[in-house]
C-alpha cells in the first residue's frame, strides 16, 4: 500500500471512529453515508465493511452478530449485582449524585424548571453526566447535548468558583448564542422577520428539550428512590475502585 493510499485509509478510519463515538451505534449504511458527506468520495459497501472490520480488530468496536450494526466496545452492559452489599453500595452512590444533602445542594425540588440548566452546565453534575453518557446515551444524554447547543450558559455557571472543581472535571465550554429579547435587537439594528422567526423556533425547541430532560430526570430520581441504581458508570463508581468479598 502506497503512502498516499495509507494516508487516505488512516483519515477514513479516524473519521469513522469519531463518528461512532458520537453515535455510539452505527450501521454500515450510516458509515458509508458519513464518509461521503465528509468528502471522502464514493466508497462501496465492501470497503466500508473492511474499515469497520479494522476498527473491530483493534478492539475499538463490536459487530452485533446477525446485523449490519456496530457499537462502541466500551458501552457497558446492564449491571448485575452478585451481592446485596454490592447493590446497596451502587444505590447509595446513585443517591449521592441525585439528591441534595445538608452538605451538598444538588437539584432544587422547589425549582424543577432549573434542572436542565443545572444538569447541562454545572460542574457539580459531571459524574452524573458520565452516567448518562454511558447508561442513558440515546434516552437522555443526546437530549442534553442538543439542549447545550442551543442554550446560552447562564451567568451563574460561567463563573462557578474554580477551586471547588475537581481536577478531572473541566469547565463546560462557553456557547456564544444570543437570547432573543422582546425588542429583538441585533448589532444595533432591528432583526429581520425571518431572523426573529428563527429565534422563536430556537426558544420553542429549547423549552421542549427542557421539559423532556426534566421529566426523564424525575423518572430517574423515582427509580433510584425506590431501589434501582443508576445505569452506566462514572470515575467515582465504587465497583471500579473496591471489591466486596463475602
Amino acid at each position: 500500500m502506497g503512502r498516499a493510499t495509507a494516508e487516505v485509509k488512516r483519515k477514513r478510519l479516524a473519521s469513522l471512529y469519531k463518528f461512532i463515538n458520537e453515535k455510539r451505534r452505527i450501521t454500515v449504511e450510516e458509515a458509508q453515508k458519513h464518509l461521503e458527506e465528509m468528502g471522502h468520495g464514493d466508497i462501496d459497501e465492501r470497503q466500508i465493511r473492511n474499515y469497520l472490520y479494522d476498527l473491530e480488530a483493534l478492539g475499538l468496536i463490536i459487530h452485533e452478530e446477525g446485523t449490519k450494526t456496530y457499537v462502541l466496545e466500551k458501552i457497558p452492559k446492564k449491571r448485575q449485582f452478585t451481592t446485596k452489599a454490592d447493590h446497596e453500595l451502587a444505590l447509595e452512590h446513585s443517591k449521592k449524585l441525585l439528591f441534595s444533602t445538608s452538605e451538598n445542594q444538588l437539584f432544587d425540588l422547589m425549582n424543577p424548571e432549573m434542572w436542565a440548566d443545572e444538569l447541562a452546565f454545572s460542574w457539580r453534575h459531571e459524574l452524573l453526566r458520565q452516567h448518562l453518557k454511558t447508561g442513558y446515551f440515546d434516552d437522555i444524554y443526546l437530549l442534553l447535548e442538543k439542549y447545550k447547543r442551543i442554550t446560552p450558559i447562564p451567568p451563574q455557571y460561567q463563573f462557578e468558583p474554580e477551586p471547588k472543581r475537581p481536577p478531572h472535571m473541566p469547565a463546560p465550554p462557553l456557547i456564544n448564542i444570543k437570547l432573543p429579547s422582546s425588542g429583538i435587537i441585533k448589532h444595533g439594528e432591528k432583526m429581520e422577520k425571518s431572523e426573529q422567526k428563527e429565534d422563536e423556533k430556537i426558544v420553542a425547541a429549547r423549552e421542549k428539550l427542557r421539559k423532556e430532560i426534566t421529566e426523564k430526570l424525575c423518572t430517574l430520581m423515582y427509580k433510584v428512590e425506590h431501589g434501582t441504581p443508576l445505569e452506566g458508570e462514572c470515575d467515582c463508581c465504587p465497583h471500579l475502585h473496591i471489591t466486596i468479598k463475602e
